[in-house]
């Protein structure tokens, strides 16, 4: 972007009063649009995966099959990704350093939309535990969505299941924080919220009536997953930094199984098909 607005100053000297009015025009928009894609950038959620066993894949909106996760690095989602696990796999999913959730074994997780002020991801089916925390003068509005009930979090170790055999939906709050869940009926729209408060947990499903919290049992058995994501989130966070553009779209092409190069590989072979067939060239082509 330096670069550019240098070229422009050069050009700009030599042009006549009115060429360097437009010229000023330009750069001013220039600038605009700049601080527009800090502002959008600074008000969006940095998601990154990072497998941590088994089998983990990940399907963008573009593509039409899931892609394997080969090792176990950072890599960038962005919104309508999906993130699977396998019956071996285990993934952990972080937002910037707000909060981060781990994927169970035989789960399906979308991410939806990355606003902080209003963000969400759909658990198709599995288990999820996380930890979210609120800022003072930062709003968290974080939603974890499934076929049968929605859950807002404000700051919240918790846990989210579904289960499509009885297409039942659990939450539960572990330590701290609370939730506000709301059922949905078969047309998919909300019911009166729930307050799900610490070591309480709730059962949902449009078949199930009368919803009331109790004390947490069912999800329980996530609170090894739990111990996990409270002693991985505070290292992460310590070292996170914003990740700069170029690498961001190179990590995203690695995940993604993607070629960032396309063009140079065209002309590179182009250029391999003009040169005259030495003796090595000859053996490469079987001539």
């Amino acid at each position: 972007m330096l670069k550019i607005f240098l070229s422009f100053l050069f050009i700009g000297s030599a042009f006549s009063q009115q060429n360097q009015e437009e010229y000023k025009k330009m750069v001013e928009q220039l600038m605009k649009m700049k601080a527009e894609n800090q502002t959008s950038s600074q008000n969006q959620f940095e998601a990154l995966i990072k497998k941590t066993g088994g089998s983990v894949w990940v399907k963008s909106s573009e593509d039409s099959e899931f892609k394997s996760i080969d090792d176990s690095g950072y890599y960038p989602l962005d919104p309508d990704d999906t993130v699977k696990t396998g019956s071996d796999g285990y993934a952990e999913i972080y937002f910037s350093d707000r909060g981060m959730i781990k994927l169970s074994r035989n789960s399906e997780l979308e991410i939806r939309t990355l606003e902080q002020d209003d963000s969400s991801v759909f658990l198709k089916i599995g288990a999820l535990v996380a930890k979210f925390e609120s800022k003072v003068k930062k709003k968290l509005f974080f939603k974890v969505n499934t076929p049968a009930a929605v859950c807002a979090v404000r700051g919240t170790e918790f846990a989210a299941e579904h289960s499509a055999f009885n297409k039942e939906s659990s939450f539960g709050v572990f330590d701290e924080g609370e939730l506000a869940v709301s059922s949905l009926d078969k047309e998919g729209k909300p019911s009166e919220e729930i307050k799900v408060e610490k070591n309480q947990e709730i059962v949902l499903s449009p078949q199930i009536k009368r919803l009331k919290t109790v004390r947490m049992s069912r999800l329980a058995k996530h609170k090894n997953l739990m111990a996990e994501v409270r002693k991985r989130f505070p290292l992460y966070k310590k070292r996170w930094r914003p990740m700069d553009f170029q690498r961001r779209e190179k990590m995203r092409a690695a995940l993604l199984k993607r070629k960032i190069k396309d063009s140079q590989e065209e002309e590179t072979s182009a250029t391999d098909k003009k040169k005259p067939l030495n003796k090595h060239n000859r053996k490469k082509r079987g001539v």
